[in-house]
């Protein structure tokens, strides 16, 4: 029973993020910004789709990765969209260690996809 439920909540989440994406794509593709925040969306569908599914740990693992990075980059461009870089100066470097630590997870997970786990 949990794992049915488990299945269609993450494939709901995935129809929604996939309907937002298609939505940003109608609506308001225009900016880099809003180009980031439809690669998010859409990397968001497929991580909870793949996670829906299930087919490999790995690549739920190298799927959210990449979804948690988009959505970083997603929020550094709302903070710069503010204006003030003076004041941002400090959360600047929060989210360069924040950027550095995904990315080495990024890379890490897409190294354990081709590893042999016998």
């Amino acid at each position: 029973m949990m794992a049915i439920i488990t299945f269609w909540s993450y494939a709901l989440l995935a129809l929604l993020f996939a309907g937002l994406t298609a939505l940003e794509l109608r609506l308001r593709f225009r900016q880099p910004r809003h180009a980031r925040l439809l690669l998010a969306f859409a990397m968001t569908a497929v991580w909870a789709w793949v996670r829906a599914i299930n087919i490999d740990n790995n690549l739920v693992q190298f799927c959210e990765s990449g979804r948690n990075l988009l959505w970083l980059g997603v929020l550094l461009s709302l903070l710069k969209a503010q204006g003030s870089e003076a004041a941002h100066r400090g959360i600047n470097w929060v989210y360069g260690a924040a950027a550095i630590v995904l990315g080495f997870q990024l890379i890490g997970d897409f190294l354990s996809l081709f590893a042999d786990d016998r």
